[in-house]
């Protein structure tokens, strides 16, 4: 069985005090160009329920040269490593590989 080349990406900031609001206006400007991007496949952004401080991004790349192209990228130097970097106290990265074969979770269906 072909290994499923997909990665999972989570990361998660602790913005400055009061700097929240600017790292989610960077982070909104990056997903505008990350969706321009072939391999990334998913890109969503979670605040922790009071806390907005604490932020979560998910992204799913299709495979480590999608990711390495993602790093890469003019919109992520500009919006991310010199954008929303500056602006936080934590980040922690951690990179998942699918466990198993995809499969269908009939949501919402008994």
């Amino acid at each position: 069985m072909k290994q499923d080349p997909r990665i999972c990406l989570t990361v998660h900031y602790c913005a400055q005090a009061g700097r929240s609001a600017e790292v989610l206006e960077l982070l909104r400007r990056v997903a505008v160009d990350n969706a321009q991007e072939p391999a990334m496949l998913d890109f969503k952004v979670y605040q922790v329920e009071g806390n907005s401080d604490r932020i979560l991004v998910y992204e799913v790349f299709a495979d480590q040269a999608g990711l390495d192209a993602h790093r890469a990228s003019a919109h992520y130097d500009a919006y991310v490593r010199r954008g929303v970097f500056p602006l936080l106290c934590e980040r922690t990265v951690e990179a998942y590989r699918p466990a198993f074969e995809d499969y269908k979770i009939p949501y919402g269906n008994p």
